[in-house]
């Protein structure tokens, strides 16, 4: 019975190859016994060529028909990419004849098809050689589309009608990757020189120095006083005049700066040390999230049973990926807190002038901008090899173009401003600038002792209420007539809030707040004692408090993503309004917690000293790793059946591999600029 099925099966491919091999050849005898969809000479000629060759069963002509998409299993699974064999197409040539890789990318409304309403991109590859345009090559994927039999598709072929041709460029190298190379070898130079230098000073130096010392130990005629000189002559006194530019230079040492990362002694309580794993765990909430959206959001990404995957809302726990878009808020936070902490901090010791406030900007933009730029550079620069596969997206492609003509809005921290986004994720970078810019004002009159201090505990209320109207109204004003929310909706909704910088600002303003209380608190200890029944209800108040906070916001979209519970339209408005400003509590009130030194075992893990280097990595991390999920998705050339097990294992994977070239872009375009600001400012 094996041996029947296995037959069978085999003739139904062979029947379908040989079907296939017919038509291209009877679509390129009919092309080209007179030219009569005008198509370029030369695209006509090798057109011939091929027809030619297929005749004669030239192994090369007979490829390029092979490496077409064919129909594949699953499409009521959600499988409409039939991408064919990207490798074959581009490596056939012959003396007559070079290939590209060609595919037409049309959004199909898949309603009353797959009986369901969703919209997924119809992708098919092809293989045409690289003399034919695109024009040339739509011309003749619509004659093609005319002369296949109606039954040939699981889908009705007029949904194709206007589909264009798109083909895959291999990648030039142009200005910004030739300033990138330049840019980046010039930063890799000095940071070689400046590395050997310092173990040079550090490890030969000091050697050759122990040797003199042991010498004149063994005349007994120095003092340890001279000793102490002596030991130093060689690394300090001998440079003296070139100090200034030698510790320039040294800004620059992988050496020094590696050290930096790793280090991790708690010399100060002032580190507020529960805030590195919260940052870098937000981090690790960004990467899932952007996992998930590529595999859902952005259609190009080639899925097997894409409608399985979708339905990985139902699962509960899974709620906390799906719903991740708070995990920017955990920065906002983070941000607002140490922002007004180190403020109103630094001012107690310095009298505040217009001058501080000027250097509180520059420094904050140049910290931000600085890696920010240089980190844009490379990308840009070489993206377009890190995504070699034939599902990459266009979407990164319009990026490309779109940074050369907008990248100044990323350099005046605005480009969340524009459509036209170029670097996309560095939105939150513009918003938080933004929200820097305001800071100010808040806290300037929070320094004061006497009333006016109310001043700035009012501006915080009133940005907070700003928040909540403006959400409000532009809530209400989306999906009029809508009376349930389905999760495609919230998604848009989501989308567009992102972007309003009055529509995220809550949780900065409760950093803020939080800053404030803190700072006024004396050495950060407002202690619950545990033999005091009052105090120990308090605190597991506040806990349960913050908790069920935390956890309300997350799992409160469970139902309407699942679509087995949705929030009706008005409870839906609420929670859209409202979820920032319970999240900045509930994550406010662990935070004081931690600080306060009230966590337990939860601030024990928190301020593990283990989370140290990598919250100083996530910074570059973040820039980074939107660039490294792009890599891994779009060099595939074939379907991926998603399962949990290969979800986790790729995020494992992207985390790893943000985290490690984030190491190499800290060393290469944060670490040596930040040193550098001693010297700046």
């Amino acid at each position: 019975m094996k041996k029947i099925l296995f037959l069978i099966f085999n003739l139904i491919l062979l029947s379908e190859a040989k079907n296939f091999n017919l038509l291209i050849t009877e679509i390129l005898g009919d092309i080209t016994i007179d030219n009569n969809l005008n198509l370029e000479t030369q695209c006509f000629n090798q057109m011939k060529t091929w027809l030619k060759s297929i005749e004669s069963n030239e192994t090369w002509a007979l490829n390029v028909i092979d490496s077409f998409g064919r129909r594949p299993s699953g499409f009521l699974a959600g499988n409409v990419v039939w991408p064919g064999q990207y490798s074959q197409c581009i490596k056939i040539k012959s003396s007559e004849w070079s290939s590209k890789y060609c595919y037409i990318n049309k959004r199909i409304q898949w309603v009353n098809i797959l009986n369901r309403n969703d919209t997924l991109r119809f992708k098919y590859g092809m293989c045409f050689p690289n003399t034919c345009t695109d024009s040339d090559l739509t011309k003749i994927f619509q004659y093609a589309l005319k002369k296949l039999d109606a039954n040939e598709l699981p889908f009705d072929k007029s949904l194709l009608n206007d589909s264009k041709v798109y083909c895959r460029e291999k990648p030039k190298i142009d200005a910004y990757l030739i300033v990138a190379i330049v840019v980046t070898g010039i930063i890799g130079f000095l940071i070689v020189i400046a590395t050997i230098l310092e173990i040079y000073y550090k490890f030969y130096k000091v050697k050759k120095s122990t040797i003199h010392t042991s010498e004149l130990n063994e005349t007994e005629i120095t003092t340890d006083s001279q000793i102490k000189i002596d030991e130093n002559i060689k690394s300090k006194d001998e440079i003296n005049d070139k100090s200034l530019i030698l510790k320039i230079l040294l800004c620059f040492s992988a050496y020094n700066n590696t050290l930096k990362i790793f280090q991790t002694d708690a010399k100060t309580k002032s580190q507020f040390l529960c805030l590195n794993s919260i940052r870098f765990w937000a981090f690790m909430w960004v990467i899932v999230l952007h996992q998930w959206n590529h595999f859902t959001e952005i259609d190009d990404i080639v899925l097997s049973n894409k409608f399985e995957y979708v339905d990985w809302k139902k699962n509960f726990f899974f709620t906390i990926v799906s719903n991740g878009y708070f995990c920017v808020d955990v920065f906002f936070l983070i941000s607002g807190f140490l922002c007004a902490y180190n403020f109103l901090k630094q001012s107690k010791s310095k009298k505040t002038t217009w001058l501080t406030v000027v250097k509180f900007y520059i420094r904050r933009y140049y910290r931000i901008t600085i890696t920010l730029i240089l980190v844009m550079l490379f990308i840009v620069g070489f993206n377009r090899f890190f995504h070699p596969g034939p599902f990459r997206s266009e979407f990164y492609y319009w990026s490309e173009d779109r940074c050369p003509t907008f990248f100044w809005t990323n350099l005046l921290h605005i480009n969340n401003m524009y459509n036209q986004l170029c670097f996309p994720h560095s939105w939150y970078l513009a918003t938080d600038m933004q929200f820097y810019l305001i800071a100010p004002l808040v806290l300037i009159p929070l320094l004061f002792k006497n009333k006016i201090r109310f001043i700035g505990f009012g501006l915080i209320g009133v940005i907070i209420l700003i928040h909540i109207i403006t959400t409000a109204v532009f809530v209400s004003s989306e999906k009029k007539g809508v009376s349930i929310l389905k999760y495609q909706d919230i998604m848009e909704i989501y989308y567009q809030l992102e972007f309003f910088p009055w529509c995220r600002v809550a949780p900065f303003a409760f950093g803020l707040l939080l800053g404030k209380i803190i700072s006024d608190l004396p050495k950060k200890r407002f202690y619950f004692s545990k033999n005091n029944s009052k105090n120990a209800l308090v605190l597991t108040i506040v806990w349960v408090i913050s908790l069920f906070f935390l956890a309300m916001v997350i799992f409160g979209q469970y139902g309407t993503f699942s679509g087995l519970d949705p929030l009706n339209r008005t409870s839906q408005n609420l929670y859209v309004t409202l979820c920032r400003i319970f999240f900045s509590i509930g994550l406010s009130g662990v935070i004081f917690l931690c600080i306060t030194e009230n966590g337990g075992f939860v601030n024990q893990f928190l301020s593990w000293s283990f989370w140290a280097p990598l919250a100083k990595l996530s910074y570059c991390a973040y820039l980074v790793h939107y660039s490294i999920v792009d890599s891994f998705i779009y060099a595939q050339e074939q379907f991926i059946y998603m399962q949990p097990s290969l979800f986790f294992y790729i995020y494992c994977g992207n985390l790893f591999l943000s985290i490690c070239i984030a190491y190499v872009t800290n060393l290469l375009f944060e670490s040596p600029f930040m040193n550098l600001e001693k010297y700046i400012f």
